[in-house]
């Protein structure tokens, strides 16, 4: 009783990264590294239970080398790994294509990932860009925010909006 009692004290508790500015936040850190900065996210298991990342250090992820011809979608996620017990920040490196797309997001019994980025590796890159780089913290169908399921706030309106008003500037910058 006393266990499940412990457990319940987070049913509440939704998956995603704590709400904090640079918590788990990718950045570009030099010419082919991302950098993943300190910061907590909770992935909940099943209706009592999860698991929390804690990253207490910068971790440097490596691009890959770009393609001559054609791009990809490479994507930083937090993922718990059952088999494992391990909890890890990777990079997962989508497939080449003149229409990349990125990797799917794992959830499953075995593997759950929480999305913290994806950046576009264009083809004949040499330097890595912010440009090319999507934050997906706020986004709620691949990360959002850990909050308490009672009184949290949905954020899909706000990363909606925010992502309507990016496209735009990219637009009218483009054109």
């Amino acid at each position: 009783f006393v266990a499940s009692a412990a457990g319940a004290f987070f049913a509440t508790r939704t998956s995603g990264v704590y709400s904090a500015d640079t918590n788990l936040e990718v950045t570009i850190n030099a010419e082919r590294q991302l950098k993943v900065s300190p910061g907590i996210a909770w992935i909940r298991t099943d209706g009592y239970w999860g698991k929390v990342v804690v990253n207490t250090s910068d971790i440097l992820l490596a691009l890959p080398i770009a393609d001559g011809a054609l791009d990809r979608i490479c994507r930083i996620v937090a993922r718990w790994d059952k088999t494992a017990n391990a909890l890890t920040i990777i990079l997962r490196q989508g497939a080449l294509s003149s229409t990349p797309v990125a990797p799917e997001r794992n959830v499953s019994d075995e593997l759950y990932e929480l999305v913290l980025a994806d950046y576009l590796v264009e083809h004949g890159e040499i330097e890595a860009s912010a440009a090319r780089l999507t934050d997906q913290r706020l986004n709620e169908d691949l990360c959002g925010l850990m909050r308490d399921g009672v009184t949290g706030i949905p954020t899909a309106m706000l990363t909606a909006q925010a992502q309507s008003l990016i496209d735009d500037l990219r637009d009218a910058f483009e054109a």
